[in-house]
């Protein structure tokens, strides 16, 4: 897997972030951690993986149930989330995969929302904390991207940064270390099967240059 790959989609997740920015989304930075951290005996399978994205959908929709009256009915003003996989000791370029994965996520909240967002925000997400559906989550925090194109370019830059060794390690493509909600939005859903591509096939290819600032 070419790393050339990565900064190819960094750019094109950044193009669209700013332009969900531009159409008055508020960006969040979230870091969600397992409760389990133990070492294991062996590099962790790709399932695992799989199992931290299908427990992040249920957070999710839980988050999309603390902020609207009725999920199912509301998608279109449902957060939109952009995940990633991440190891211990990747900031250090030091992967370790005999500790279970965590996720890191931008998280954009529609303006119609985002008070309610902030309400909950104030208390620590604490109500939608205690789900027993939520009971796999060890660490969360959820925090204000900052307002120049450097602070997203960076947040996602950050996101993706283990993206290209879990890939080589565990065998798989780009786009299989990333979880995209809600999968049902009609623009989100065109993503590529194989991050090989340019990630700008399905979404506004557009340089840093052309937000030169958002909020």
């Amino acid at each position: 897997m070419n790393i050339l790959n990565r900064y190819n989609l960094d750019e094109s997740i950044f193009s669209y972030i700013t332009s969900r920015i531009n159409d008055g989304y508020y960006p969040y930075f979230l870091t969600i951690s397992p409760k389990s951290k133990e070492k294991l005996g062996n590099t962790f399978p790709y399932s695992a993986i799989e199992s931290l994205f299908e427990n992040y959908t249920q957070y999710q929709y839980h988050l999309m149930r603390e902020l609207t009256n009725n999920p199912v009915r509301n998608k279109a003003i449902a957060p939109i989330s952009i995940a990633f996989a991440d190891v211990e000791g990747s900031k250090k370029h030091k992967p370790n995969f005999l500790i279970p994965p965590h996720l890191h996520a931008i998280v954009l909240i529609h303006p119609k929302t985002i008070e309610r967002f902030r309400q909950a925000e104030a208390s620590g997400f604490r109500d939608m904390l205690k789900s027993n559906k939520l009971g796999w989550i060890g660490g969360h925090e959820l925090k204000p991207i900052g307002s120049t194109c450097n602070d997203v370019s960076e947040v996602v830059s950050y996101c993706s940064k283990a993206l290209p060794e879990i890939a080589k390690t565990l065998n798989v493509g780009l786009s299989d270390c990333m979880n995209w909600q809600p999968k049902a939005n009609s623009e989100l859903s065109r993503q590529p099967a194989n991050c090989s591509m340019r990630a700008s096939a399905y979404i506004p290819n557009s340089s840093p240059a052309a937000y030169p600032l958002v909020r």
